[in-house]
């Protein structure tokens, strides 16, 4: 499941940049990027890495492997933050429900998935 041409628009009109502002920020065309987001052509991971760098994302983000767009460094210092202060009961519950809603996310999205293609 590639989203990569669904979260580079998504990601790109968040930032309320044309096709023509993020390809030049991105060194490619304007017609490349619109292939891409369009899913007519598949980027290099060159172009994946640098448009995750661009937009602060990672790359599993950006690809759709992860819902959650925070870097791992990111990751890491919120759930400290978070956690610090927790019993060890709590941490091992939080992440529980964690799990399952990713879980429960990914569901979403095998259902959404399949929609999409029959839809076609």
């Amino acid at each position: 499941m590639n989203l990569f041409h669904k979260r580079l628009r998504e990601l790109r009109l968040l930032n309320e940049m044309t096709l023509d502002e993020l390809a030049g920020a991105l060194h490619t065309t304007k017609t490349t990027l619109s292939r891409y987001e369009n899913n007519k052509r598949t980027a290099d991971s060159d172009f994946i890495i640098s448009a995750a760098n661009f937009f602060s994302v990672s790359a599993d983000y950006i690809l759709g492997l992860s819902n959650n767009p925070l870097l791992v460094d990111d990751l890491l210092s919120k759930d400290r933050i978070l956690v610090d202060d927790l019993a060890e009961t709590d941490v091992t519950t939080i992440n529980s429900i964690i799990e399952e809603l990713r879980s429960q996310n990914q569901e979403k999205e095998k259902e959404e998935e399949k929609e999409e293609e029959l839809s076609q």
